[in-house]
Parts: C-alpha cells; sequence; structure tokens
C-alpha cells in the first residue's frame, strides 16, 4: 500500500489491512470514499492535533454513508448513535448530518448495515466551506454501549469551491 498526503489529509493506494484501527480514504476515478472504524469504547471524536484523524474536503458532497457492523454492539439500555461532522476546532458542521440516533436494534447483530440518511448524506448542498471530521456520539444515558465494532463508509465527490 503507498500512502500520499495533500493539505493535512492522508490517502492510501492499494489494500489496507483490516486489523488497522486508523480512518483512510480510499480514491477511485470519480469520488473517494472515507472508511471510519467505530468502536464502542473508542469512537471517533474531534481532533485538533491527530495526525490519523481524516476530514471530508470542504465543498464535498456527500453521496452515501453506510455503517457496516462487524461485531454486534451491545447496551444494557436502548443506547443510540448519532454521526456528524465537526471542524477541527470542534466547531460544529452538523452534528447528525451523517445519521441521527441509529437505535441499538439496527446495529444489534453481526454483519448489519444501516444505510445512512443524515441531512448532509445526498443533499446538493454539500457539506459547507470547512472540512468535517466525523463524530460519533452515543446516546445512552446511565446504559452504554458494551461491545461491538463497525466500519462506516462514507462516499463522496470532491468538488471545486
Amino acid at each position: 500500500m503507498s500512502t500520499e498526503v495533500v493539505n493535512g489529509s492522508r490517502t492510501n493506494f492499494g489494500p489496507k489491512s483490516v486489523e488497522s484501527k486508523a480512518p483512510y480514504t480510499v480514491s477511485y476515478p470519480s469520488f473517494k470514499e472515507l472508511h471510519v472504524p467505530v468502536v464502542y469504547d473508542d469512537l471517533p471524536v474531534v481532533s485538533a492535533d491527530d495526525a490519523t484523524v481524516q476530514s471530508i474536503p470542504a465543498n464535498a458532497w456527500i453521496e452515501q454513508a453506510i455503517l457496516h457492523v462487524k461485531t454486534a454492539f451491545t447496551s444494557g439500555g436502548a443506547a443510540t448513535m448519532s454521526i456528524g461532522l465537526y471542524q477541527s476546532d470542534g466547531t460544529v458542521i452538523d452534528l447528525d448530518g451523517i445519521d441521527v440516533d441509529i437505535a441499538l436494534a439496527a446495529i444489534n447483530a453481526d454483519a448489519e448495515r444501516v444505510l445512512c440518511d443524515g441531512a448532509l448524506v445526498a443533499n446538493t448542498a454539500g457539506v459547507g466551506s470547512a472540512a468535517g471530521q466525523v463524530v460519533v456520539v452515543e446516546s445512552s444515558g446511565a446504559n452504554p454501549y458494551t461491545a461491538g465494532e463497525a466500519e462506516l463508509v462514507i462516499r463522496y465527490h470532491d468538488l471545486p469551491a
């Protein structure tokens, strides 16, 4: 596998090890895919200094986002998951723009797929004028996730400003 870093965004070309827990981008001729690991006790958060954090570029258009469950999520209650985009300084672009309140029942079995339908997905306006880091927020109250692993795949098009 080869890696290219342009303007702080790392793009990998070729096969990537399944063992890796770092987000990565795959480039195709007409679109790109951002692959983000989602692990119950290590959910993606905003980071201004972490070089492994990948972003959806400013002005990009998100065509599709799918959450692929590898290991079933479990909780002592009714935890939900929201996925959004934030700027690296913590400014919210859309806190649930990828998907809002994904129910535990939708991700509580291996090999489940969730077709995300947040406001930023397939929206003609795109992500806006700032690059967005993927953030996953668990809404559980006193019953957080106790297990679960997935991969979020966001297909987007890099558009000019």
